[in-house]
């Protein structure tokens, strides 16, 4: 079974590190029997390739003083190897594997909408292998329900575990309950992972000379901040890296006092006689122009009918309304004597993810489930938007799964 990473384990792998190079020979008949007895000590080393010069400190932990990155650990480290076990043809005898039925899950992943604002959107299954860390981020958030119906059931629900403990883990706010939750969902993942899929060589994309590597990131942020400050800095660079870091957004602050200046409309549509007429009655106003798109102050958001058959959608909100949580497609959006509405239709929340372990519900409102069955049409201000969500379509059950990033920086 892994074990997980204390000074214990840390001081057995690298005696046990030492020990083999104080044995390194170089005959030839040397090097064959080091191969084969390397390959058995592997396992036992847990991962280390040499000393961490950090553990000289009194008070250092190797496994609890290092933060967990969440972008080489989680995504591009556990997950791209859980990838792999699932969809790589060489484990197609396997139990866990669902190689078989790649395009459909294909086909799931690609029903997900994503705000446009999305820095980078999932390319096509087929590139799994080639996946950055913050697509294989969004497959793990929200498209582990293509997986559903084709992993067995107790690889499925062993899955999910992984999935609630980082949504809860990269949550915006974190509660002293949240982090006993996240231990006990990864402590029982940590424990079902060999019964399932056995003794698998672990990969993670990580230094081996952490103390180097974080004085040479500190040293080159430094010198960075210094040179981006400086007045010559070419002024073009400074715009382009300034719009790259306040673009890029799902979300934005909500300001009652917004300026009329930062909400810009684009690209006038036509209103039914009907539609134009009782929106007339609603804003006692004869003069009602729509559009299609409305730039609050850089975020865009459009109609739900806007662009459709893209894989991107601003359309879909999360808003504030008497004092409540609402999810919603925007309809239209209305100008009226100098002022903006948003024709918003309201989904039924019905649930949300839940997992089980035992007795212990474990849950999210990162993931819901609901319809938009009841028609419920709102009507609100810019100011109430909250941020943009993710979703995902069941044609079959005629409901919709509605995803919220749990934070909107790519990691940790």
């Amino acid at each position: 079974m892994p074990q997980l990473r204390t000074n214990a384990v840390y001081d057995n792998a690298i005696k046990i590190l030492e020990d083999k190079n104080k044995s390194q020979l170089n005959s030839k008949h040397e090097r064959c029997r080091r191969r084969r007895i390397n390959k058995g000590l592997r396992s036992k080393q847990q991962g280390y390739h040499g000393v961490c010069h950090l553990r000289k400190l009194r008070y250092f932990d190797v496994g609890l003083s290092f933060l967990f990155d969440s972008l080489h650990n989680a995504y591009h480290g556990t997950f791209k190897r859980l990838l792999k076990l699932w969809l790589d043809n060489s484990y197609k005898n396997e139990r866990w594997s669902c190689a078989s039925k790649f395009k459909d899950i294909a086909e799931k992943l690609n029903s997900i909408y994503y705000p446009s604002t999305t820095s980078r959107t999932p390319r096509q299954l087929e590139k799994y292998l080639k996946f950055k860390g913050s697509e294989e981020r969004l497959v793990l958030l929200f498209g582990f329900e293509a997986f559903r119906n084709f992993l067995l059931k107790n690889y499925y629900e062993h899955h999910l575990l992984f999935v609630m403990a980082v949504h809860k883990a990269e949550n915006r706010s974190i509660s002293s309950i949240d982090v006993l939750e996240i231990k006990e969902l990864l402590t029982q993942y940590h424990h079902q992972f060999p019964k399932l899929y056995g003794l698998i060589t672990r990969t993670i994309n990580a230094t081996k000379n952490h103390s180097l590597e974080i004085q040479n990131t500190l040293n080159l942020f430094r010198l960075a901040w210094h040179e981006s400050e400086s007045d010559e800095f070419n002024k073009t660079l400074k715009i382009f890296i300034e719009s790259l870091t306040t673009t890029k957004r799902v979300g934005y602050k909500s300001n009652r006092s917004t300026a009329a200046n930062a909400l810009i409309p684009k690209k006038k549509t036509h209103l039914s006689p009907t539609r134009l007429a009782s929106l007339q009655v609603k804003f006692n106003c004869l003069n009602i122009v729509a559009f299609q798109t409305l730039y609050i102050a850089t975020t865009r958001f459009t109609t739900q009918d806007f662009g459709q058959g893209n894989r991107t959608s601003d359309s879909l909100i999360l808003f504030e309304s008497d004092g409540r949580q609402h999810i919603g497609f925007i309809q239209n959006i209305i100008k009226y004597q100098q002022q903006f509405a948003l024709m918003v239709k309201t989904a039924t929340i019905i649930d949300c993810l839940r997992v089980f372990i035992g007795e212990t519900q474990y849950s999210t409102t990162n993931v819901t489930y609901g319809n938009f069955e009841s028609d419920t049409i709102l009507f609100i201000e810019p100011h109430q938007v909250i941020e943009k969500l993710c979703y995902s379509y069941d044609k079959t059950k005629k409901n919709y799964t509605f995803f919220r990033y749990p934070t909107l920086e790519e990691s940790s």
